[in-house]
């Protein structure tokens, strides 16, 4: 990963603790990031959450090393939190009177993250049921847990007792081990299933498959290769509607990361 500078020119929003005092800053950004992109994009959303709004690109994001900021301690300092931390931003403010000085300010972000909003929607997505057979009808009203891979075939050879392991993803889980997933016991019954079918289509369509053993047929190749990919689209969708509805920035706005930046003044992205 790279290190990467920018400043934005920003003004306080009315939730911000500074915004009697102060009529605007420049918000100094290092960024440990792949890309210039994403790394101008993260400095603008952690700038909105602790309430300011950005007015201008003032430097676009540049690679920097160390040795660039050799005799400033301020930049040095800075450059260091980043590496540890991620990123790192200070604000140079001027006052409203133009007269007032003031020392280091630490500040307060008014922006509460929704966990619980957030793991409730998750839920909700993960267990929106629907039929992707291309023939979907009055049939389908009956949605199951369908297995993307063959339960009496493949999970049933390399359990043991009924139970294979699993990574556990689980908010729980990840809470617990401090975000690093862990292999788990899971009833076979519950593993490699999705909502993606109903009972009817599930049984005609995948019958070479659950009900013959495997030559493989050239019919039995394709079988699976769709449930396969019925399965990721079903998990990319529920995503896709998940992020769809999870609010990028603190005030509410949905139109995108890259909105905090003004238009015409965004880095350009490739």
């Amino acid at each position: 990963m790279n290190t990467y500078f920018l400043q934005f020119k920003v003004i306080p929003t009315i939730d911000n603790e500074q915004f009697d005092l102060t009529e605007g800053a420049l918000a100094h950004c290092w960024v440990l990031e792949f890309n210039p992109q994403t790394a101008a994009a993260k400095a603008a959303f952690q700038i909105s959450k602790f309430d300011w709004k950005i007015t201008s690109l003032e430097d676009p994001p540049i690679e920097v090393k160390e040795e660039n900021f050799a005799e400033r301690d301020l930049g040095l300092e800075q450059f260091k939190k980043a590496q540890t931390e991620g990123m790192a931003i200070i604000y140079l403010a001027w006052a409203r009177d133009k007269r007032t000085l003031a020392g280091p300010i630490a500040l307060k972000s008014s922006y509460k993250a929704d966990l619980h909003g957030f793991l409730n929607e998750q839920k909700k997505q993960r267990n929106r049921g629907r039929c992707l057979h291309y023939d979907v009808e009055h049939r389908c009203r009956e949605i199951i847990n369908a297995h993307s891979i063959q339960k009496s075939g493949l999970l049933s050879t390399i359990s043991q007792n009924g139970h294979v392991y699993t990574l556990a993803t689980e908010m729980s889980d990840l809470r617990k081990n401090s975000g690093i997933p862990e292999y788990k016991k899971k009833g076979i019954n519950k593993v490699s299933t999705f909502l993606g079918f109903c009972k009817y289509h599930d049984n005609i369509l995948f019958k070479p498959i659950d009900d013959q053993y495997l030559i493989p047929t050239d019919h039995q190749v394709l079988l699976y290769a769709f449930r396969s990919l019925a399965r990721e689209l079903f998990v990319k969708e529920n995503v896709l509607n998940h992020l769809m509805r999870i609010p990028v920035k603190p005030s509410g706005d949905t139109d995108g990361l890259a909105a905090t930046i003004p238009v015409g003044m965004r880095p350009p992205f490739r």
